[in-house]
């Protein structure tokens, strides 16, 4: 859906629909005034003097723009490579659509996914000249500018620079505008800390602003100005790469806000201490007296971009899912598993990095517990997510149903026909698999309007998964054979 809709919105919005402007043509000029009031142009403030220019080029109705936005690409750059950084490097953010307005920017307005404005340090201009000049065909546009006045489309539909991401935007200023990276410099791109069961656990991720690899630094946790723990990290990262570092855990930790600082990069002083810290709120995660979860995922038109994956607190795989099946928007798979009580980590990814919903509020994903209580749940991401919650002692004997699709199955528990009624359209296959996953029985072709009987008489008491696959469905029920 998503790859369609890019080119589609420039026509509904009105726009040319020409080709967007050529890579290596010249960039037009502008002057344009700020939300906060500060006038910028473009050659004298910018490529005249010597820096690089990311130009953002959007609209506030358009969902891939605010997938992107909320990736903080944009803002990564400008914390570590604008003022307060190596000043170098300044994204620019535009509004191009003039029917938009400044309300909608920050998100009150009537045409708008979301606030725009709250979080971003990088200009924001609500000027629709500056895209007709630079004629573009479709939401979102991302020009890379260099000093020398030439621009190139970065992420475009035939642009030979499709990486959009942080690392993406400055590997583009080094490769394309030869802009000289400095060469020992370390940053924080982001961290948490979770209190599951009365213990936390952190971890925040570093990254190498430099030229040079990075092959040690500093990291430092402190709570309320004290310092918790010390890492002398060790590694070898090449520009823009970047490690995910775990923290011990802590017992009884004081819930508030810990900060996380890098030093020290490969035993020198950090040349740009702009991007040197990150700080994060504790969070209690999610919890529910359950020993079945169920684990939904309602896809867009590209299912192979999704995978998920469910592990324990010593992090281990306990289940997984995907990649799905292209080409069939708003299918809806499910499915159960029995979990240990515990603290776990839900990763879903879209390899794409528009998450699942594709800006359009397409799919979903949703963890339910066995009373049928969605308590983890998301939508809106780029490459990836994750959640992390805790299972406690459950009962074991209730049945989750399925909000998708009107549909049942009764009794439960069954001691010889089970009734499986559905509004499915079309026919259906059935498959039941025991707790390990096995398949024991199955009834293809079937149709579940009006109530299909199947006969379990044959079947061991225990519990057992039923499956109902077919158009636009895919639905897991645990049912409880008795006798």
């Amino acid at each position: 859906m998503k790859r369609q809709l890019l080119s589609i919105l420039g026509i509904a919005a009105g726009l040319s629909v020409s080709a967007q402007l050529a890579d290596g043509s010249t960039a037009p000029d502008f002057t344009s005034t700020d939300l906060d009031g500060n006038t910028h142009s473009l050659y004298a403030d910018y490529l005249d003097q010597g820096k690089v220019v990311i130009l953002d080029i959007s609209a506030t109705w358009c969902g891939p723009c605010w997938s992107y936005h909320n990736s903080h690409a944009m803002k990564d750059v400008s914390d570590a490579f604008g003022i307060g950084g190596a000043n170098m490097i300044f994204p620019l953010f535009d509004e191009g659509d003039a029917s938009t307005t400044v309300a909608d920017l920050n998100g009150t307005g009537g045409n708008t996914t979301g606030d725009w404005v709250t979080g971003t340090p990088y200009p924001i201009f609500d000027d629709a000249d500056i895209a007709n000049a630079y004629q573009i065909a479709y939401y979102p546009t991302v020009y890379g500018i260099c000093p020398d006045r030439t621009l190139y489309e970065i992420g475009g539909q035939t642009s030979q620079y499709q990486d959009k991401s942080a690392s993406g935007l400055v590997l583009f200023a080094k490769n394309q505008c030869g802009i000289s990276l400095p060469s020992d410099n370390a940053a924080m791109q982001d961290a948490e800390g979770k209190i599951c069961e009365g213990a936390m656990t952190s971890k925040a991720t570093i990254v190498n602003h430099g030229d040079a690899d990075l092959t040690s630094a500093t990291l430092t946790l402190s709570f309320g100005g004290n310092v918790v723990e010390t890492i002398n990290w060790t590694g070898t990262l090449s520009t823009m790469g970047t490690e995910e570092v775990a923290f011990s855990e802590i017992s009884s930790p004081s819930a508030g806000t810990y900060t996380v600082e890098v030093t020290m990069p490969n035993g020198n002083t950090d040349m740009y201490t702009g991007a040197d810290v990150v700080t994060f709120e504790t969070e209690s995660v999610s919890s529910t007296p359950s020993n079945f979860v169920k684990v939904e995922v309602k896809t867009d038109n590209y299912g192979s971009e999704t995978t998920w994956s469910l592990t324990d607190a010593s992090g281990n795989v306990v289940a997984s899912g995907g990649p799905y099946t292209d080409g069939t928007s708003a299918v809806v798979y499910s499915e159960f598993h029995e979990l240990t009580p515990g603290c776990y980590n839900f990763v879903i990814n879209d390899a794409y990095g528009d998450g699942v919903d594709a800006g359009y509020g397409v799919g979903y994903y949703k963890i339910f517990d066995e009373n049928g209580t969605v308590f983890v749940s998301g939508a809106s991401f780029t490459t990836q997510e994750k959640k992390t919650f805790a299972l406690e002692a459950g009962q074991l004997n209730l049945s989750v149903a399925d909000d998708a699709v009107a549909f049942n199955m009764y009794p439960n528990p069954v001691q010889d026909e089970l009734i499986i009624n559905g509004n499915v359209n079309g026919l259906v296959n059935v498959a039941v698999y025991n707790q390990i996953g096995a398949l024991v029985m199955e009834a293809t072709n079937v149709s579940v309007e009006g109530g299909y009987k199947l006969d379990m008489s044959e079947l061991v008491a225990g519990n057992y998964f039923v499956n109902i696959t077919g158009e636009n469905v895919n639905i897991s029920e645990r049912v409880n054979v008795v006798k």
